[in-house]
């Protein structure tokens, strides 16, 4: 599909020099994957493992090094999902950007697997914190 996807956008392989994919065998596999397959239809395209995903699998390591920053995010996480999944404390955010307290954004969860990725659901809880604890109270 990959080769497919060269041709139709006129990207002779030929040219092609690198390839980054994530760990997955059947994309990463040296024997079956598909960079042993590029790599035979052209040897000088030589595979490296996806940078970001390799910074997220080394934050993620970070974080759990550290009980406090693996309990942070982890409640970054569960306040995330809390609001995405209540109908009522979406709506306390939603009322509380009507009131004009601040402009809300959306309460994201953070995979801790993609933890740099997801910047702006640590920044959406800094932001929103008065209305968060507000919504405790209720």
């Amino acid at each position: 599909m990959i080769l497919d996807v060269l041709l139709r956008f006129g990207l002779p392989i030929s040219l092609l020099r690198g390839q980054t994919y994530d760990g997955g065998s059947n994309i990463a596999g040296r024997l079956t994957g598909a960079q042993a397959v590029i790599a035979e239809k052209q040897p000088l395209a030589l595979f490296v493992h996806c940078l970001m995903h390799a910074g997220n699998l080394v934050a993620a390591h970070s974080i759990e090094a550290s009980s406090v920053v693996r309990d942070a995010v982890s409640v970054v996480n569960d306040l995330g999902s809390l609001f995405h999944h209540s109908t009522k404390l979406t709506a306390t955010l939603r009322s509380a950007e009507f009131v004009g307290r601040r402009s809300v954004n959306h309460l994201q969860p953070l995979c801790p697997r993609r933890v740099l990725c997801r910047g702006l659901a640590l920044q959406s809880i800094l932001h929103n914190l008065d209305v968060i604890r507000f919504a405790n109270e209720i």
